[in-house]
């Protein structure tokens, strides 16, 4: 549900409000600081015509830049301590069309010179403690013969989960994206030395390995029974020892992980100190200066907010902002989008009934209320005024599908019964049935069902079905401690990093952003762990 205040009426009283006096901003010293940084990089000419940039706080502060000529375009987007995230080009095709890389063609470049290509991009695009590691490369006709290229980056020289891919065609540099392009870890990377022994951490680690039986796909159109690892995410602590189940600890907070960090200020991310600086000898074309010119006198965001919060009717009073951002148009206006939000409580109703407030408080730790407001970056003349409200219909809960499936699909179901595997029937109010052979289930052959609860309608049914699978034979399968013994055997012990989630202190406005229904959230950190490289094979 939304409803928008009246426009007209918000700029009638706007107008008879005072507005703070501009504040002096510093973001067009930043940024010109960060273009000539990743000009640097990337080596990017001065033969671009047009230049356009912008700034969003979000959850990860991040700068986007875009250069274009008529012939080419680059689009950038960094993070605000000046790490390149994303790259992209693009170049226009003799026609004079904007050429996206789909025609056919062969590679112009052979993939030893493109693999050296991308080693050396990577060295230039990660950070000092960073490096990138090469784990896959591919080519495909239909993308104008790209050699593409995707891996992990690496950390003090050891394995994280953020991972990249960069693309090299005849030009060089086509593309490169970080998978935390647009999200971001709190803190700071830990040591890569291990407290805990790889002997002790190999023991903890095969101890928390759970075998289920039954029939897989043998990629011949038959099936075979097998002894198949329960999936887990079992890490030990390289610090403290512990044996942690990261799959429940990511479970504890909902669905609201990795979205509690706030963006840093404008003024706090124009104050970070970048590693390479307005070097000597280096200097901004004509059309850059221009475009970031724009910004020397845009409102920082507490001078947006005290004008914002000078006007009574906006009813801001309990809503506390946690989002700015900054976008240019092609005439060089700049307007600031701003972000607040109010936790709704049994007080403050926002004019919804209190039984409706209980029966989404039940699951939810927190119910915000979110107002989104722009104004015009340099005078802080109102644009626009949207509010949004966290309750709506009924939820749907587990149904009974097994009358419907008696009516629709009786053989399959007559096959089948509810699969007790692990991963199948979550909290998703769906059922899943597989089909059994001897006594044991093949769940690629399964069939799914959801109901509404309140209309007894169903909501989602599909099935995966062959119905000329051959069955191996199920006769005396190996015993299960033995089967146990095999899989743990041939399980390897690495260190590495993994994404940490941790509790969100609410009364951090740095790291509260009103953004999650869930139980708890959760901030991310990447932490130093021990864990299994599991064998290709299964007992």
């Amino acid at each position: 549900m939304k409803r928008f205040l009246s426009l007209a009426i918000i700029l009638c009283i706007l107008a008879a409000s005072a507005v703070p006096a501009l504040a002096e901003s510093p973001m067009d010293e930043y940024l010109a600081d960060l273009t000539l940084t990743v000009k640097e990089t990337l080596d990017v000419d001065d033969d671009y015509t047009d230049f356009y940039s912008s700034y969003n706080d979000g959850p990860w502060p991040s700068w986007y830049l875009s250069w274009s000529d008529g012939r080419r375009e680059l689009s950038v987007n960094c993070k605000a301590d000046g790490t390149i995230a994303h790259v992209y080009r693009y170049f226009l095709s003799d026609g004079g069309d904007m050429f996206y890389g789909y025609d056919a063609a062969f590679p112009a470049v052979g993939e030893d010179e493109a693999r050296t290509q991308a080693e050396s991009w990577l060295t230039r695009l990660t950070a000092a403690d960073e490096s990138g590691r090469i784990d896959s490369a591919s080519v495909t006709l239909e993308a104008d013969g790209v050699r593409r290229f995707a891996g992990k980056i690496l950390k003090n020289g050891l394995e994280t989960p953020i991972t990249f891919t960069l693309a090299i065609d005849e030009n060089g540099l086509q593309s490169y994206s970080r998978s935390d392009s647009y999200a971001g870890y709190l803190g700071d990377t830990p040591s890569a030395n291990a407290s805990t022994g790889s002997l002790d951490a190999a023991g903890l680690l095969a101890d928390s390995v759970r075998l289920e039986l039954y029939y897989v796909p043998d990629g011949d159109g038959g099936a075979t029974l097998r002894y198949v690892p329960v999936p887990a995410n079992m890490v030990v602590d390289a610090v403290t020892g512990e044996l942690v189940d990261m799959d429940a600890l990511y479970a504890s907070f909902g669905s609201g992980y990795g979205y509690g960090m706030n963006g840093a200020p404008v003024a706090e991310a124009a104050a970070m100190e970048m590693d390479a600086g307005a070097a000597a000898g280096r200097s901004l074309t004509e059309v850059e200066l221009a475009s970031i010119a724009n910004y020397a006198d845009a409102m920082p965001q507490q001078a947006l907010d005290d004008s914002l919060r000078a006007v009574p009717s906006l009813g801001l009073a309990d809503f506390e902002l946690n989002r700015c951002s900054y976008t240019m148009d092609a005439d060089g206006v700049i307007t600031a989008s701003l972000r607040y939000a109010c936790e709704m409580t049994p007080d403050r109703l926002f004019g919804f009934s209190r039984a409706t407030y209980d029966d989404y408080a039940a699951w939810s730790s927190k119910l915000i209320v979110y107002k989104y407001i722009t104004v015009d970056a340099k005078t802080g003349a109102l644009q626009s005024v949207s509010t949004s409200y966290p309750l709506w219909g009924e939820t749907a809960d587990a149904a009974v599908a097994e009358s419907f499936l008696t009516a629709c699909a009786p053989e399959m179901l007559h096959e089948s019964a509810v699969c007790t595997l692990s991963g199948y029937n979550g909290d998703d109010g769906g059922v899943t049935y597989a089909r059994v052979h001897d006594g044991y289930f093949y769940p690629a052959n399964t069939l799914y069902v959801a109901t509404n609860p309140a209309t007894g309608a169903v909501d989602t049914y599909h099935y995966t079905w062959d119905e000329d699978v051959v069955f191996g034979p199920s006769a005396k399968p190996v015993d299960t401690a033995a089967a146990l013994a095999a899989y743990t055997g041939a399980l390897d012990v690495t260190l590495g990093y993994v994404a940490w989630p941790e509790a969100i202190d609410y009364d951090d406005p740095v790291l509260y952003t009103g953004a999650i229904r869930s139980s708890r959230a959760c901030v991310l950190r990447i932490t130093t762990v021990m864990r299994t490289t599991s064998p290709a094979w299964t007992p």
